[in-house]
C-alpha cells in the first residue's frame, strides 16, 4: 500500500507542481478558460431567452389570455359545488375519479374549470395549473394524459370571503365516437384536511363524504353584473411526463440491490482483510520465534562443537590423521554455521525490506569473493527505502544473485564482478556483471551453470532473469522482481479456495480400482 501511494504521489506531483513554464501555461490559458465558460453559459442562454417570441400573457403554467370569449364559453357546465359547511379563508379538497375504457384512444379532452376564489389543479398527482378569479374560466387541454385506465383529478379550492364553489366541466371525445362528460356534481368527493399526500392517491376511501351542490340562487346575481365570464384563459395542451429511467422505481430498487451487494462485499472483504493480517502478524510471531530458538539452541550446539573440535585439534599432532579429520570437521561446521545464519536472515520478520536485503546481499558478495583473485565492485542505488520485500520474492532473488555470483567465481576467470542494486518502478532490479572469457548462452549447459535454475526461480515469484553474454567479453545476469506479489489478496483468497479444494480431493481418497467397473 506503501509503495503504490508514493508512486500515486509520484505522478501527481509533477502535475501540479511542474516546472514553471507548465504552471505559467496553466495559468494563462486553462484558467481564464474554466473561468469563463459559466459566463460563456449564461450570456448564451439570455441571449437565447431574449430571441424567444413572447406571449401576449403568460403565468408559469404556460396559460394565454385569448381576446375574445367564445360564444360557447359557458356551455356543458355542471353545478356549483363546495363542502357542507362554507366560512371565510376556507380549504376544501375535491376528489374525483375518471375511468377511460380499455382499448378506447381519446382523441379530445378539454375542460373548462374555475373556483371561488382560487385553486390548484391536479390530475394523477402532476400539477397542471392555478387560478385566482372565479370571474374568468380556463380551459386546459389534457388529450394526451388520459390514457385507457383509471385517473383520479384533484383540486384544492380556496375560499377568502362569503360565497365559495367549484364549477368545470370536462368533455372527453374517443375515436369510436362516444362521448365522456365529466361535470362539478354530488357525485365528487370531499377530501379530509387532515390527510396529507392526499393529492397522489389513486383511488378515494370510503369515509370520504360527497360534494354538496350549492344553490344556484346565490349566485346568480353575482354573475348578472355584466358579461360572465369575464375572462377566458387557454392552456396549450399537456405533454406526457417523460420520466428518466434512473428516477424510475425499478431502477432505485436496483441500484439499492447493487449498493447492498456492494457494501455486503466490501464487509466480507474487510473481515478477510482484517484475518488475514491477524494471520500475517502470528506468522511473523511464529518466524520470529523460530529463529529465535534456531539461534539460541541450534546455533549454541553447533558453536560448541566447532571449539571443542578446535581443541582437539590442537592438542593432537601435526602429522597425525586425525587432526587433518578434525579440520575438516570445522571447516564443515562453520559452513553449516554460516548456512544457519542465512536461513535465519531469511526466516526472520524483521529483515522483510528493501534495505535490509541490499545489506546483506552486498555483504555476503563481499564476503564470497574476498579470498578469491575477483575484486567485489558495489552499485547501490542511494537512500535505498525501507520498504516491504515478502519472504518468498526476498528468498528466491538471494538464491539467484547467489547462484550467479557462485557461477562468476568458478567459470568466469574474471578480475572484478560489479553488483549494480537500483529501484525500478515497484520492483527492483538486480545486475551482476563480470569481465571475464564469457561463453555462448545457446551451446551452455543448465546442469553446470545454474542458468535455467535463475529462470525458473524468478518465472515461479513474478520476476525475470535475462542472461547476456559473448565469448571473450564477459557475462551479464539481470533479475527483475516485483516487491509485493502480484494480485496479494484476491490471490490469497483464491489460494485459500484452491487449498480446499485440494484438501478435500486428498480427503476423498484415491479410486478403487475395484470399483472401476460398478
Amino acid at each position: 500500500m506503501t509503495v503504490h501511494l508514493k508512486i500515486r504521489c509520484g505522478l501527481a506531483l509533477p502535475f501540479f507542481c511542474g516546472p514553471w513554464w507548465w504552471r505559467d501555461c496553466f495559468l494563462r490559458t486553462v484558467w481564464p478558460v474554466v473561468l469563463a465558460l459559466p459566463l460563456a453559459f449564461f450570456l448564451t442562454d439570455s441571449a437565447r431567452a431574449a430571441d424567444a417570441p413572447a406571449p401576449e400573457s403568460r403565468d408559469e403554467f404556460s396559460t394565454y389570455r385569448l381576446a375574445k370569449i367564445p360564444p360557447d364559453a359557458t356551455n356543458g357546465l355542471g353545478s356549483w359545488i363546495w363542502t357542507d359547511k362554507t366560512f371565510d379563508r376556507q380549504t376544501c379538497r375535491l376528489w374525483k375519479e375518471i375511468e377511460i375504457p380499455s382499448g378506447a384512444k381519446v382523441s379530445s379532452a378539454r375542460m373548462k374549470i374555475t373556483v371561488d376564489d382560487g385553486y390548484q389543479l391536479f390530475l394523477d398527482g402532476r400539477e397542471l395549473g392555478q387560478g385566482a378569479n372565479w370571474r374568468g374560466l380556463t380551459e386546459y387541454d389534457l388529450t394526451l394524459l388520459l390514457t385507457p385506465g383509471h385517473h383520479a383529478l384533484v383540486v384544492n379550492c380556496f375560499n377568502d370571503l362569503f360565497l365559495a364553489g367549484l364549477i368545470m366541466d370536462l368533455s372527453i371525445q374517443l375515436d369510436d365516437g362516444k362521448t365522456l362528460d365529466i361535470k362539478s356534481d354530488k357525485t365528487w368527493r370531499v377530501v379530509p384536511e387532515n390527510l396529507k399526500n392526499w393529492e397522489k392517491l389513486k383511488h378515494a376511501r370510503a369515509g370520504w363524504p360527497a360534494a354538496t351542490v350549492l344553490s344556484s340562487e346565490e349566485r346568480v346575481p353575482y354573475m348578472n353584473r355584466g358579461h360572465w365570464p369575464e375572462d377566458y384563459m387557454s392552456v396549450p395542451r399537456f405533454q406526457p411526463l417523460v420520466v428518466p429511467f434512473w428516477q424510475t422505481g425499478w431502477f432505485h430498487l436496483l441500484l439499492a440491490s447493487v449498493s447492498g451487494l456492494v457494501f455486503l462485499a466490501c464487509i466480507v472483504l474487510f473481515f478477510q482483510v482484517a484475518f488475514h493480517k491477524k494471520e500475517q502478524r502470528l506468522l511473523n510471531q511464529e518466524r520470529a520465534r523460530i529463529a529465535r530458538d534456531i539461534h539460541d539452541d541450534f546455533g549454541t550446539r553447533l558453536t560448541r562443537l566447532v571449539l571443542e573440535s578446535e581443541v582437539a585439534q590442537n592438542e593432537l599432532p601435526e602429522q597425525a590423521v586425525a587432526r587433518h579429520q578434525f579440520s575438516r570437521i570445522s571447516d564443515g561446521l562453520r559452513e553449516a554455521l554460516g548456512a544457519m545464519d542465512e536461513v535465519l536472515w531469511a526466516v526472520n520478520p524483521r529483515h522483510d525490506t528493501v534495505s535490509d536485503f541490499v545489506a546483506y546481499v552486498c555483504e555476503y558478495a563481499q564476503t564470497f569473493l574476498q579470498p578469491t583473485a575477483i575484486q567485489c565492485l558495489l552499485e547501490v542505488e542511494p537512500d535505498m527505502p525501507a520498504l516491504d520485500f515478502d519472504l518468498p520474492l526476498r528468498r528466491s532473488l538471494l538464491l539467484a544473485v547467489k547462484e550467479a555470483v557462485t557461477n562468476a567465481a568458478k567459470h568466469s576467470e574474471a578480475t572484478q564482478l560489479l553488483l549494480k542494486i537500483q529501484r525500478q518502478d515497484s520492483g527492483l532490479n538486480v545486475i551482476v556483471e563480470d569481465d571475464g572469457k564469457g561463453f555462448d548462452p545457446a551451446k551452455s549447459s543448465g546442469r553446470r551453470n545454474g542458468i535455467g535454475n535463475m529462470i525458473q526461480r524468478m518465472n515461479e515469484v513474478g520476476g525475470r532473469c535475462s542472461v547476456a553474454s559473448e565469448p571473450g567479453k564477459g557475462c551479464r545476469v539481470e533479475f527483475s522482481i516485483p516487491l509485493t506479489r502480484r494480485h496479494s489478496r484476491l490471490g490469497w483468497l483464491a489460494r485459500r479456495w484452491h487449498t480446499r479444494l485440494e484438501g478435500e480431493d486428498k480427503s476423498a481418497g484415491p479410486p478403487n480400482p475395484e470399483n472401476a467397473g460398478k
